[in-house]
Formats: C-alpha cells, sequence, structure tokens
C-alpha cells in the first residue's frame, strides 16, 4: 500500500520497539473488552511496530480498527501494525529502511510456535470453547 507519514522521530521509533510487544501481550493477556480481545486475537501475532496516534490508519480504514467496549459503550482503538518504516537520508538524498520489528516478538521462523504456545495459554485462561468461539473457529 501507500506510505505515510508518521509524526516520530527515529529515536522515538526505537523506543517504541522497546517497549510495544510487551504492551501488545499484556492487552491479550489480560483483556478488558470483548470485542477488542476478538479483534486482536483474530489479526493475530503483532511482531512489528503499532501505534494508532504516531502511526494512523487512513481514513477509510479506522472502523476496521475500532470497536466499542461492552462495558462502557466507549470506543476503543485495536493494535495492528505497520508493515514498513522509511525515514529520509538528506545528506543521501535517499530513503533509508528503519527497523519496525519489536523487541521481544518472535523472528519469522519462530512466529508459528509462538502463536501456537500463546492461544494455549490463553485457552487455559478462558477456555478452549470460548477462545474457539471468539476465533471463529470449531
Amino acid at each position: 500500500g501507500p506510505w505515510h507519514l508518521a509524526a516520530l522521530s527515529e529515536p522515538a521509533v526505537e523506543q517504541y520497539r522497546g517497549m510495544k510487544f510487551k504492551l501488545w501481550k499484556e492487552m491479550l493477556l489480560h483483556p478488558t473488552c470483548e470485542a477488542a480481545f476478538r479483534r486482536m486475537l483474530r489479526a493475530g501475532l503483532i511482531t512489528t511496530l503499532f501505534d494508532d496516534v504516531a502511526f494512523p490508519e487512513p481514513e477509510e480504514e479506522r472502523e476496521q480498527w475500532t470497536v466499542v467496549d461492552e462495558h462502557t459503550g466507549k470506543r476503543v482503538r485495536v493494535p495492528h501494525p505497520v508493515h514498513a518504516l522509511r525515514v529520509w537520508d538528506a545528506d543521501k538524498g535517499a530513503y533509508r529502511p528503519v527497523d519496525c520489528h519489536l523487541e521481544g516478538a518472535p523472528q519469522a521462523s519462530g512466529v508459528k510456535a509462538f502463536w501456537a504456545e500463546l492461544l494455549q495459554q490463553l485457552e487455559g485462561q478462558h477456555g478452549k470453547e470460548y477462545l474457539n468461539s471468539l476465533l471463529g473457529s470449531s
């Protein structure tokens, strides 16, 4: 898809990379809103940066990443990842890539095993039937 500008410095990106995976995992392990929990489960494992303020989605995608908390009636933003980051290098007159992989998140080769283990942990907390109902599987 198209590139979008982010209102974030490169040092701030590095700080976010160091803390966002832990935040995402905590949100998944300790859900407060069933709708957000369902959307996070269906989105799957996030291994790259996300932040709805620093990396806002296009207006036409906003509703896909917003749910209503059934307890409070408030709108809740659901985490979703960026696919790539780059920064303009004025000295070279070209873009250079910026690592968007979250610290603590598995690398591509370990994603399936990590997600399977996390789902097993969630089944232990919430029950297999409930988790499958949220995932839309039997």
